[in-house]
């Protein structure tokens, strides 16, 4: 019989076992998958960025200082290129803010999602080893780190994706 002061060490001892093996045996990865959304938003990056050159001559969509001096060449003066202020011009007709929107959003999940993933993933087994933490969050919540796989997005429209 286990004593009230060994049970909580009894506890996270079965619960570290199986922290081990799921860092071990890893989360299975749609390497296909990967690759299709990689491919596609690499493509839709391309004329989208170059929409927003052409329509405001920004030539560095990722440069906040230019994307506000272009507004401000056109009477449109901002405090800040955030979502919420573009969300807000994107209301009021400003087709740019809109496309700026939609860029960044795509060129996010690309660079935070989608390469690192592929590009931790391991080649033969098609598994992405993180790291599960038992200790790291202030609310003692089970983190993972190296990729963090607890800010994933879900899908938008609501399928497998």
């Amino acid at each position: 019989m286990i004593k009230a002061t060994e049970l909580p060490y009894e506890i996270e001892k079965e619960f570290l076992s199986v922290l081990i093996k799921l860092e071990r045996v890893g989360v299975k990865i749609d390497i296909a998958l990967g690759l299709k959304k990689l491919t596609e938003l690499s493509s839709e990056l391309k004329p989208l960025e170059k929409q927003i050159q052409d329509s405001y001559g920004i030539k560095n969509v990722r440069s906040w200082q230019q994307i506000q001096k272009a507004f401000r060449e056109r009477g449109i003066f901002v405090p800040s290129t955030n979502k919420e202020i573009l969300t807000d011009l994107a209301a009021n007709g400003i087709t740019v803010a809109n496309d700026l929107l939609s860029y960044r959003k795509k060129n996010h999940t690309l660079n935070t999602y989608i390469i690192p993933i592929l590009d931790k993933c391991d080649a033969h087994s098609h598994r992405l080893h993180s790291t599960f933490n038992q200790t790291a969050t202030l609310t003692h919540r089970l983190s993972s780190s190296d990729p963090n796989l607890q800010n994933l997005p879900r899908p938008e429209s609501g399928g497998e994706e």
